[in-house]
């Protein structure tokens, strides 16, 4: 071989936990997002809070403004690290419910005042 090129990329050993399909560790490629990270853990669940996402390191949480889009190597992620998806509250998980229960306690209200 002459001038013979190798290219060596050093992936991040990171724990994926939470409101995600399938919880674990994971080798992750520093130039995949935050979002294909969390697809290689199965997705967000429906109960998960993707808003929320947080970084723990050593059982500190790392204060930082990641988005979705932001790739592993752009944000402060470090091999050994969790990225956490907390479980949306039981008021968002359930806005629906909430939302007809308040119109037929409110429709009820009315009927009955102005009989």
């Amino acid at each position: 071989l002459r001038n013979p090129s190798i290219e060596i990329t050093v992936l991040r050993r990171i724990n994926i936990l939470g409101a995600v399909g399938d919880p674990g560790i994971y080798n992750v490629d520093p130039t995949v997002t935050i979002a294909g990270a969390l697809a290689l853990a199965g997705g967000v669940t429906p109960n998960g809070n993707q808003d929320r996402i947080r970084i723990i390191r050593d059982g500190v949480e790392l204060t930082t403004g990641i988005s979705e889009r932001t790739t592993i190597g752009d944000s402060p992620i470090q091999s050994g690290d969790q990225i956490y998806v907390p479980e949306r509250g039981v008021f968002q998980r359930n806005t629906g419910l909430y939302a007809s229960l308040i119109s037929a306690v409110a429709a009820l209200t009315i009927a009955l005042f102005l009989r």
